[in-house]
């Protein structure tokens, strides 16, 4: 009876030591955990982005981004340096070329490829082939046979400039405190509240309406101007005086924008564009029909 009673007693103890051999290499596997790739995300200057038809480039300058000689989105592309900077896997889901073919991360067949410059040197290159799961993706480093699976999406490296270009670039800087619109009217606000052509406006249209200049979002990019001209609208804001002038080409679904602020035609969705472009007659109605309810209130 001891003598089983020893046995199951020196068998239980084996297996503690057992699990706590696999718990120790685990955590050492863990913490030897090797990078992805070896950058320096603060040094990164240039990202160029390729699928297997197209490429954009990300440029870094001062701190600031810009993708096709326009205003990126910063925080977008600092998180992708930031991202690849950062992965780490302790095992490999795979090292032969047989592997790297059939998860589509070869130098001939890819589906994303980032390259990372920090000046003149290649701070860092990887090939993006299929997803094992939800965002998901399996990586390799160009010069390494490991493949892993990193916590990322294909569509989070878009090689189309319109899914990088900063959307809110030609938003007014800071509030709008005058609109001269292309329909003959004016817009200011002053310390009574705004007014419509030196006459009171009603409040929240007014506010609404200088708010779509605040807010203004683009699509993406235009090559030029659209064939027909609708109008050219002089802002206020808290930097100073500034134009927007608004065009429309053969699509009815798009307007193309130009800022005396910045160089180059950007896109815009049209129900915006019309918005902007609505004349007088709805801020007036309202401020009439506001007049008259006060009016009404007062007898």
């Amino acid at each position: 009876m001891n003598g089983r009673i020893g046995l199951l007693a020196g068998l239980f103890i084996a297996q503690l030591i057992i699990v706590a051999l696999v718990l120790w290499n685990q955590n050492r596997a863990e913490s030897a955990a090797a990078k992805l790739l070896d950058i320096d995300a603060k040094a990164v200057d240039r990202i160029v982005i390729a699928d297997a038809s197209s490429k954009i480039e990300l440029i870094r300058k001062d701190n600031a981004w810009a993708v096709a000689d326009a205003p990126a989105d910063a925080t977008k592309a600092n998180k992708l340096v930031n991202d690849f900077a950062g992965f780490e896997s302790a095992w490999p889901v795979a090292t032969t070329a047989t592997s790297a073919e059939r998860f589509e991360v070869t130098e001939e067949k890819f589906q994303r490829r980032i390259t990372f410059h920090a000046g003149d040197k290649v701070a860092g290159d990887v090939l993006l082939g299929t997803s094992p799961g939800f965002q998901r993706v399996h990586a390799r480093k160009v010069d390494a046979d490991s493949i892993y699976a990193v916590k990322f999406s294909n569509f989070q490296a878009s090689t189309k400039v319109e899914d990088w270009v900063d959307k809110a670039l030609l938003a007014a800087d800071g509030a709008v405190t005058s609109v001269g619109a292309p329909a003959g009217f004016k817009l200011e606000k002053s310390k009574e509240g705004w007014l419509l052509d030196s006459a009171a406006a009603n409040q929240d249209a007014a506010t609404a309406f200088a708010e779509r200049f605040e807010n203004l979002r683009i699509i993406g990019v235009a090559e030029a101007a659209g064939a027909t001209d609708k109008g050219t609208f002089t802002l206020v804001d808290g930097k100073g005086e500034y134009t927007l002038q608004l065009s429309q080409g053969s699509e009815d679904t798009e307007y193309v924008v130009r800022s005396s602020r910045r160089e180059g035609f950007y896109r815009m969705a049209a129900y915006v564009a019309e918005q902007m472009l609505e004349g007088r007659e709805e801020l007036e109605a309202k401020a009439n029909e506001a007049t008259v309810a006060k009016e009404a209130l007062i007898t």
